[in-house]
């Protein structure tokens, strides 16, 4: 077999890309480190890759590296980062990812942010959400938003998030009846502690 070294650089080439990714895959955790040592020196398709590639392992070891991505001049790295960052899930990227979100906002990549600052849960990000989907004239950003902030499950967001329940658009207001619903759960105690069990 290659070395990770050789499959890493096989990852740019379209003839031996899909056979390195899943030599790569095989070999589990060990290939985070040379991956995320490669990035700094890879072109824009093999960052792709590697950015791409990191998501599957989930080791908070690529927090930073691929974090450096949310503010790159490509658009699909941009993504691709926030992406990743939303399936590693690790707190350590809230403070990136909110940074991000201000330098975003204009951007394609603003969604992908959101969702991945809902999938890390990070209370952190309640207020920052609360003002974008305020502040935002997209619907798109806003529902995914007002979703993010029922998955972090922050109670500061319910009066805002209430304020969409009449929303002109549909996605909006669905988005909010399950974001309160969530919200709402997370608040209230559960059968059982009603019992005193």
């Amino acid at each position: 077999m290659p070395s990770i070294e050789k499959l890493i650089t096989a990852l740019a080439d379209p003839d031996g890309a899909d056979d390195a990714r899943q030599a790569l895959i095989l070999q589990g955790r060990d290939a985070v480190e040379p991956l995320v040592a490669a990035l700094p020196t890879a072109g824009m398709k093999l960052a792709w890759e590697i950015i791409n590639l990191l998501a599957r392992f989930r080791d908070p070891r690529a927090v930073r590296p691929v974090g450096d991505y949310l503010f790159a001049e490509n658009g699909a790295l941009r993504v691709a980062a926030a992406q990743t960052l939303g399936m590693i899930g690790h707190r350590s990227a809230t403070a990136l990812l909110l940074h991000a979100l201000d330098e975003n906002q204009q951007s394609g990549a603003t969604i992908w942010i959101v969702q991945a600052l809902g999938r890390i849960g990070d209370p952190r990000a309640t207020e920052p959400l609360l003002r974008l989907m305020q502040d935002t004239d997209s619907p798109a950003v806003r529902y995914t938003a007002i979703e993010a902030v029922g998955l972090i499950g922050d109670q500061r967001a319910v009066g805002v998030v209430e304020m969409y329940l009449d929303d002109a658009s549909h996605h909006v207001r669905v988005r909010a009846e399950v974001a309160l619903a969530r919200l709402r759960a997370r608040r209230s105690p559960g059968p059982l502690s009603l019992l005193g069990t």
